[in-house]
Formats: structure tokens, sequence, C-alpha cells
């Protein structure tokens, strides 16, 4: 059962297409101004839904940028973004660690948000998914590639539209784990 302590703000009047429409909307915007996948798909699910510990999670997510790091060897940190909000929503707390239903639903909605990215992008690795969608992947740590990703559209439309991708599949998924 979905935690109660998780209220949907401003959306509840919304109906679920224009709810999953401003996910997208939010994560692409945020992501195109300032960066950082995971805290944009933190930021839009936080402007969506009342998530606990909102600050300090926000503030671990920083270094998980560019696969991590800006390494872009990790994980696409959008999926991660939106792992970690499934797992807030979703997840078992210290009280149900037990509890093999909660880690079950957590563990399954994470699977359809992998599944989402793989049937997309082909991989779930940041330079793999750069490679699909900017024609080459990029070393971000280095100020010659990052000027490049930058050229290529990175923060302008390319990696915002990954995250906003990312966001709308995750409102969809806790819409849908809600009966919403």
């Amino acid at each position: 059962m979905p935690r109660e302590v998780i209220i949907m703000k401003d959306v509840t009047s919304m109906n679920k297409k224009d709810v999953v429409k401003r996910a997208y909307d939010i994560g692409f915007a945020y992501e195109r101004d300032l960066g950082n996948c995971p805290q944009s798909i933190l930021a839009t699910m936080q402007d969506l839904f009342v998530v606990g510990g909102e600050e300090l999670l926000f503030k671990a997510a920083t270094p998980f940028a560019g696969g991590g790091g800006r390494s872009t060897d990790g994980t696409c940190e959008a999926l991660v973004g939106g792992m970690m909000t499934l797992g807030i929503i979703l997840g078992r707390n210290r009280k149900e660690w037990e509890s093999k239903i909660v880690r079950e639903r957590a563990f399954t909605s994470a699977k359809e948000l992998h599944d989402r990215f793989m049937e997309e992008y082909g991989d779930i690795l940041c330079k793999e998914i750069q490679q699909k969608i900017m024609g080459r992947s990029f070393d971000l740590t280095k100020e010659e590639d990052f000027e490049a990703f930058l050229h290529a559209g990175g923060h302008i439309d390319k990696c915002p539209e990954v995250v906003g991708k990312a966001a709308r599949w995750t409102v969809e998924i806790i819409m849908e784990e809600l009966g919403k």
C-alpha cells in the first residue's frame, strides 16, 4: 500500500494525461536551465508530490550527474533520479524492512522504469544514451569534451528530453501504483 504521507500537491485537480505532460515539461526545463539530471528529476517530483526528506535527498543527488561524477561511465542519472523517487514513494522504510511486499513493489516499479529506458534508448548507461541521441559520447570531466557536449545541445534539448521522458515515465508509474 502506498504511503499515506505522500500527498499530491496542486496536481490533484488535473487528469493523469495533464500531470504526465506537466512532469515532462518541468523535468525538461530544469535540465535545460539548471542541469544535473538526477536533481532535475527529484525537483520535478518534489514540485508534483510531497515527499519526505526533500532537501537532504536533493543535496545527496548532486554528485550523481553525468553517469556519476560526470564520468559518463555509469547509469543515466535521470534513471537514478526516477528510481530514487520510486523508492521514496513506493519503497520500504526501516519499520517495513522485512516486508517483501513493499520491497517487491519498489523493485517492480524500478524495473518498469529501467525497461522503458531500454526500450527508448537501448541502454541505461549515460555514454550509450549520449551516443544514441548525439551521435557520440563525451567525457564530461574534460573541458573540451564538455564544451562539445554543450555545443551538441547537451543542455539545450538532448539531455533535457531524456530527463523529461524519465519524469513522465516516473509519474506514470507512481500514478498507476496510486490508482490514479
